[in-house]
């Protein structure tokens, strides 16, 4: 579960600090305020991709940090740094850490949907995979995908 968000000069945000609570948080506002740049945020954070665009204008660089409550409880701490030539460099717990580390521990930690991603359903190219999925037939399309 996500506890603590910070975030310095990415895009829209000069400085932001943010302290979820157990339980749901909503986050509400006008267009443009950055309730997109807070998503692309954790986004960084579980390894998306990081570029120059993300970085404030004027800015050096940008920083994305989190604490993090782990399942079996305990805390880690992830951050992500961005330069204006869109090089990135990642720390989990202060020790470098490649972008891969981050998407490992993102998949145990954080489960991010955005706006349209209901619209996955139109795509026809989806609707197989949807279909197997709801029939329950994981192990028969597994077999046929190894033979």
């Amino acid at each position: 579960m996500l506890r603590f968000l910070g975030v310095r000069h990415l895009a829209v945000i000069d400085q932001l600090e943010v302290e979820f609570e157990p339980g749901l948080n909503v986050l509400t506002g006008e267009t443009g305020a950055g309730k997109t740049v807070l998503v692309e945020a954790i986004d960084l954070l579980v390894g998306g991709r990081a570029s120059a665009e993300l970085v404030r204008t004027g800015e050096d660089s940008a920083t994305v940090q989190a604490i993090f409550e782990k399942p079996g409880g305990g805390e880690v701490i992830v951050r992500r740094e961005v330069s204006a030539q869109g090089r990135s460099r990642a720390f989990i717990d202060d020790t470098l850490a490649t972008t891969a580390a981050l998407r490992d521990l993102g998949d145990a930690l954080v489960d991010l949907h955005g706006q349209h991603e209901h619209q996955a359903l139109l795509d026809p190219a989806e609707h197989v995979d949807l279909l197997d999925a709801f029939a329950g037939t994981s192990a028969e399309v597994a077999d046929v995908a190894a033979s």
